[in-house]
């Protein structure tokens, strides 16, 4: 049988006391908690003190109760106080506030030094996400470089294990095929260079200069650059497409429970590939390049041997060895990283396409910055 609760209101002044007698509990709390709650918002007490003497049991219902009176009194800046309660209920109290104090919401964005305390919190902390990832993943692609040099290490000292049917289908995907557009974009690259040089050096009658433009132009920084974003367009995600494809149809477990290394089969004919074909392409792509300054140079009146005359001039080593250099590197990174978005393709047939993606743009991103480094190299020499 349930005694039944009483609670008393007493009020002197500021000072409101609740006197509670019997039981505080799921059963209980129905009939008393509006009216007590509202009585005490009502008065607006500044010193609210609960006589727990006659309490004889308090459940969750009744520790949540307590708390909402103390919460009232907390948000108007007033005191509250519990005297006379029992040790188990009192421990009981205590741990309920604990979790209260744990489980405390963020403050509402509507405020709004808290609500920069939040955004400051959260930049902070995808900062640090990505930033752990670039970590992991720079930690997991040198781990995928010391796999490839091993690799070409072994392929070096045994080149009989060089597939030679699959490298040629290769080379010829990565060379023959883009040779078409390797072709109309370093013909349009020599036209616009010349035309918009002749614009520039025309009031300070330099045409004759024109050639020598063209030509530093195409060696030194479009003929590398350009034809290594289109071999990272062309090539490098055709490398990630298909080996994300051959990850998601488990061929590469295939290969694994063969003893087969996937990186020695499927990278290093690539790179070899890439690395064969992409000077090739930019000394083709440098050709036509000069083929088109030489059809501006001569609507200008200028005889094409002394235009072909000043481009050998132009073309010094350091100049050379710029056109030498540069694509051998982009050809290493492009295969490399068109690779290592295959290997590293998640699940479905989406993220192929994601994997493919990011295989241009990181692809792209590395040739910018290869090339920037070694063009503050070249000015410092």
């Amino acid at each position: 049988m349930q005694t039944e609760t009483d609670i008393r209101i007493s009020q002197d002044q500021n000072r409101m006391l609740l006197s509670i007698q019997g039981r505080l509990d799921i059963h209980s709390m129905e009939s008393i908690w509006d009216r007590t709650l509202e009585n005490i918002k009502a008065c607006r007490p500044s010193e609210l003190v609960v006589d727990a003497k006659k309490l004889t049991f308090m459940d969750g219902v009744g520790v949540v109760f307590l708390m909402e009176c103390e919460s009232i009194q907390t948000d108007s800046n007033c005191s509250f106080f519990i005297q006379n309660l029992a040790p188990q209920w009192k421990s009981l109290f205590s741990l309920y506030q604990k979790s209260k104090r744990e489980k405390k919401k963020i403050p509402s964005p509507q405020n709004k030094d808290i609500s920069h305390d939040f955004r400051s919190s959260q930049a902070l902390s995808i900062l640090g996400v990505y930033l752990n990832t670039l970590i992991s993943k720079s930690v997991d692609f040198m781990k995928y470089t010391g796999e490839f040099c091993f690799a070409l290490y072994q392929t070096v000292r045994n080149p009989k294990q060089i597939r030679w049917d699959e490298l040629k289908v290769i080379m010829y995907d990565v060379g023959v095929g883009g040779f078409g557009i390797v072709a109309l974009m370093g013909l349009l690259q020599g036209l616009i260079l010349a035309s918009q040089g002749t614009i520039v050096v025309r009031p300070y009658g330099g045409e004759a200069l024109i050639s020598s433009l063209v030509a530093q132009s195409l060696f030194v920084e479009f003929g590398p650059v350009v034809t290594a974003v289109i071999m990272a367009g062309r090539s490098g995600s055709s490398f990630a497409a298909e080996i994300s494809t051959m990850k998601i149809s488990e061929e590469l477990d295939a290969l694994t429970t063969m003893g087969i290394k996937p990186v020695g089969f499927l990278l290093v004919p690539r790179v070899i590939a890439t690395v064969c074909m992409l000077p090739l392409l930019t000394f083709f792509y440098i050709f036509v390049g000069l083929i088109g300054g030489s059809v501006v140079v001569s609507g200008l009146g200028i005889p094409l041997s002394a235009y072909w005359d000043r481009v050998q001039l132009s073309i010094d080593p350091l100049t050379l060895s710029m056109g030498l250099i540069k694509p051998p590197i982009f050809a290493v990174f492009i295969a490399m990283i068109g690779c290592y978005m295959g290997f590293n393709v998640g699940h479905g047939a989406r993220a192929v396409g994601y994997a493919t993606t990011r295989s241009v743009v990181a692809n792209i991103l590395m040739i910018v910055v290869i090339d920037g480094i070694i063009g503050l190299i070249y000015v410092l020499i």
